[in-house]
């Protein structure tokens, strides 16, 4: 046997080894000192190896990353059929031929060697600068032009002939003033002044000339002479501010200190633990030994003798680019009593196919009556219904592939029958009771049974939980029940039943209540009546900051008490929350609604008859989603009729704190239209069925359920809801329980105890070290 124990660099320290080897047949121990001290240089570390994933899981990480992001559009996108790349290309180069991009005449102008001439050419053309004769433009000549200015033509009326009017005398009808009168002015004898016949009518004001300008050819201008500088107006100078205009001298910074080279011997100094003892010259080096404890001979197996098949093998090119077969879970040792089931489970990993094989003692084992052999893709299990004396031995999982192989031992320990004991008895069973309401009574029994039997007491099929009027007495065997003061529904069948290890015992009686007034038997009392919902709570679909009522009809004699619970806690009355109860009505009144308020409330009835229940969902419209036509009949809240497309938790997961081993089920209620798809992560890392880890969506509720947590499975635990129309995301804490230390010593544990090095404070398993050897370390 051999064990390999790795330390860390800087443990300067002095190790007892202890090495504990043990099976069904006895133990043997070993001890021996082992001193460790860190060598001289601190880069003779090594580095342990990295991990480096094969091309098949790189794959399966990208299509999940895409599964994630894409959704339901990268399933359209993979059904969708795909283009022809070679045959695309293949057409498009019969159509146009390529065509070379570098000529002969291009690649001889860069190619060919440039000598001073040809310099010197570009210098000449710059220099000198040749007439351009093909730009020049022929002379043309101009005619004279002549400028005429413009005359409007002249309209010619036509000459009309009049007829002579007759000729009457020039003096008839001529006033004394001389003038005129018409016709038409007879009898209007009103002259006008001068000027006056002018003044009585508004007359528009003359148009203005229009103003004749001059060509431009027909103005001539005068050439201006530039006066001297005598004659000018004095200037004034712009000065400038020179304490302004003056730049400041630039300051330097010290000068960084120079690095010292430091030799890199001289940069860690370490120091030495371990003192060598001076020896004298010619002395002797003496070395202390210590006897050891006798250890039992190794008796080797025979190794299986190999034959070569006469058939020819095929020639093997290369190394396989599979991956090997890796145990992930090895086999625990087994100790089991005779007649009794036993059972091996091992986990493993590695590419397919897989072959798994078991053997006891080098023998195959094949499926039978008494060996059941169970194998999945990642683990098998090798179950033995009824174990016998002559299964005990080593039992082995083979796995192997084409890139290689692997296997796992395990012992299987068979014990004797254990005296189980003696099963439980009623010694004196109950008997039947009758008392007058308020007045004390109580039921006896005595019990036998070895080992002693753990009693639990029932009443019409339902477990009985000690409180202020029921109480459980023990005494020398005899247990008894006592109920302080009787009410008329403590009537019924009592039952005592006794567990132990070897049985169960059951002992039933039946106790009636006379009524206090009556003197009769409960049943000629009042009627009881259990409470009774006519209608349920309905769930709400609120806007946030609005209110919202749930509301139910109950009955039920007596009257019910009536209890609301949001998220199975109970709500207390506030400004924010009123509770309600009159005339068969019960009601719960929430002021404003927000995000803290979108949980599952439920509605309980509860009178010494029975109880009921009713639970109802409150949910916030989601922003920019829309929700479908949704009329709440019960619950007073605002309507909406748009459509629900965003994906939103109706119950968010919860926090768990629990103890290692337990099982865990995480679960969340979640809405949208079309549905999200469902994503778990651990840590920020996505989460994959196993073994150990099972994921279900059922009728619009995420489950996650982790079986035999561990301490690796404590975090946070996160939930991703995508569709085409948004996100949602929701985490929840798992939080282990410590466990008490042990306080049994080293000696007091069994053979079928097997230790791991986190167990043992400074205890370290090291590979390929079988479970049941620990390395101790003495100051634990």
């Amino acid at each position: 046997m051999r064990a390999t124990v790795k330390f860390k660099q800087n443990a300067n320290i002095i190790y007892q080894v202890v090495v504990i080897a043990r099976n069904s047949e006895g133990e043997a121990l070993s001890t021996g000192a082992l001193d460790v001290f860190t060598s001289r240089d601190f880069r003779h570390v090594q580095l342990k190896p990295a991990v480096i994933k094969s091309g098949q899981e790189m794959e399966e990480r990208e299509q999940l990353w895409q599964q994630e992001m894409l959704g339901t559009l990268g399933q359209a996108f993979q059904q969708a059929p795909k283009p022809d790349a070679q045959k695309l290309h293949r057409v498009e180069r019969e159509k146009t031929p390529p065509e070379p991009l570098e000529t002969e005449e291009l690649m001889s102008k860069f190619t060919r060697k440039r000598d001073e001439d040809f310099y010197e050419k570009f210098v000449q053309a710059e220099q000198t600068k040749l007439p351009i004769t093909n730009m020049e433009l022929e002379p043309v000549q101009l005619k004279p032009g002549f400028i005429q200015r413009y005359e409007p033509p002249t309209e010619e009326m036509e000459t009309v002939a009049l007829k002579p009017a007759p000729r009457t005398d020039s003096t008839q009808g001529i006033p004394e003033g001389g003038a005129v009168i018409p016709v038409w002015t007879k009898g209007n004898t009103r002259r006008f002044a001068p000027g006056e016949q002018e003044n009585r009518f508004k007359q528009r004001p003359p148009a203005p000339r229009e103003q004749i300008l001059p060509a431009k050819d027909q103005v001539q201008l005068k050439m201006a002479k530039p006066k001297p500088a005598a004659e000018l107006p004095p200037t004034v100078h712009v000065e400038l501010d020179t304490e302004k205009a003056t730049l400041a001298a630039p300051k330097q910074k010290p000068a960084p200190p120079k690095e010292e080279v430091i030799p890199a011997a001289d940069q860690v100094q370490l120091k030495r633990a371990y003192k060598p003892k001076p020896v004298g010259q010619g002395e002797a080096v003496k070395l202390e030994d210590t006897q050891l404890k006798q250890t039992p001979p190794v008796v080797k197996t025979e190794e299986e003798k190999q034959t070569i098949s006469s058939k020819p093998s095929p020639t093997r090119v290369g190394q396989s680019q599979k991956t090997p077969p890796a145990i992930s879970q090895q086999l625990k040792p087994v100790q089991a009593e005779i007649g009794k089931p036993a059972r091996f489970q091992c986990a493993f990993d590695g590419a397919r196919p897989l072959t798994v094989t078991w053997l006891k003692d080098g023998q195959p084992i094949s499926s039978n009556f008494e060996f059941q052999v169970k194998t999945t893709d990642t683990g098998s299990t090798l179950e033995i219904s009824k174990v016998k004396s002559e299964m005990t031995g080593q039992y082995t999982c083979r796995i192997e592939n084409v890139a290689g192989r692997v296997e796992s031992l395990a012992n299987l320990a068979v014990t004797d029958r254990t005296d189980q004991g003696e099963a439980p008895n009623f010694a004196r069973p109950l008997q039947d009771n009758r008392v007058t309401q308020g007045h004390p009574v109580q039921f006896d029994c005595n019990v036998t049974g070895k080992p002693k039997a753990t009693v639990t007491w029932f009443k019409d099929g339902k477990a009985v939980a000690p409180d202020v009027r029921f109480k459980m007495l023990v005494d020398d065997g005899q247990n008894s029940l006592l109920i302080i003061e009787a009410l008329p529904q403590d009537a019924g069948v009592y039952e005592c039943v006794a567990r132990n290890s070897a049985g169960e015992a059951r002992c039933k009686a039946k106790l009636n209540v006379n009524l206090a007034k009556t003197g009769g038997p409960a049943e000629a009392g009042p009627k009881l009546e259990a409470p009774k919902f006519q209608n349920q709570i309905q769930p709400i679909i609120a806007q946030e900051g609005q209110a919202a009522r749930f509301e139910a009809k109950y009955t039920g004699s007596p009257e019910p008490t009536i209890r609301w619970y949001r998220n199975n806690e109970p709500i207390k009355k506030s400004k924010f929350f009123r509770v309600e109860q009159s005339n068969g009505v019960a009601s719960l009144d929430i002021a404003e609604c927000y995000q803290e308020d979108v949980a599952e409330y439920k509605l309980e009835a509860i009178n010494p008859a029975g109880k009921a229940t009713t639970v109802a969902n409150l949910v916030l419209q989601p922003k920019g989603s829309k929700i479908a036509g949704v009329k709440v009949t019960q619950g007073r809240t605002v309507e909406v009729k748009e459509t629900v497309k965003a994906p939103h938790f109706v119950s968010k997961l919860s926090d768990v704190v629990v103890r290692p081993g337990q099982t865990v089920k995480f679960m969340a209620d979640i809405g949208g239209d079309p549905q999200p798809t469902v994503a778990w992560q651990f840590k920020g890392r996505p989460l994959q069925p196993g073994r150990d880890i099972k994921i279900e969506l059922k009728d619009k509720t995420a489950v996650l359920e982790l079986l035999r947590v561990a301490p690796s499975s404590e975090g946070e635990y996160t939930l991703s809801l995508r569709s085409a129309s948004g996100a949602a995301q929701c985490s929840a804490q798992l939080k282990l329980e410590t466990p008490p230390p042990c306080s049994l010593p080293l000696a007091a544990l069994s053979a079928r105890d097997s230790l791991r090095a986190s167990d043992i404070g400074g205890g370290e398993v090291a590979d390929g070290m079988p479970a049941n050897v620990v390395l101790l370390d003495p100051a634990s």
